[in-house]
């Protein structure tokens, strides 16, 4: 049985810093290996800074926190929340924080 490996580019957008460069993405077996500029975006015209350029280091980064994580009744314990109650729960928390703001959660990831 063979093994193919899925290698591809995808252009997308570095969200880093404000200016939003264009980088394209480089993915092999649907892990992101390597981040360059993109030339012909055109506002960054393939400049990508070191951060944008190593995002994919923390990206597959094993210690990387994966899940939505809360506080365990231990010291240093950590338990996952399932997304939508992560999200729910922050979303609550954030609208008694900053009362009479609208406070949007659509996304928990």
């Amino acid at each position: 049985m063979s093994s193919a490996t899925k290698n591809w580019t995808e252009p997308a957008v570095c969200f880093g810093w404000a200016q939003q460069c264009g980088v394209l993405v480089e993915i092999e077996d649907d892990r992101v290996t390597k981040i360059t500029g993109d030339r012909s975006h055109p506002v960054s015209a393939g400049f990508v800074c070191p951060k944008g350029a190593g995002a994919h280091v923390l990206q597959n980064e094993p210690s990387r926190i994966r899940a939505p994580l809360k506080r365990g009744v231990r010291e240093g314990e950590w338990v996952r929340v399932e997304t939508p109650v992560g999200g729910v729960r922050q979303q609550a928390r954030l609208t008694d924080t900053l009362p009479g703001r609208v406070v949007h959660a659509d996304r928990w990831w």
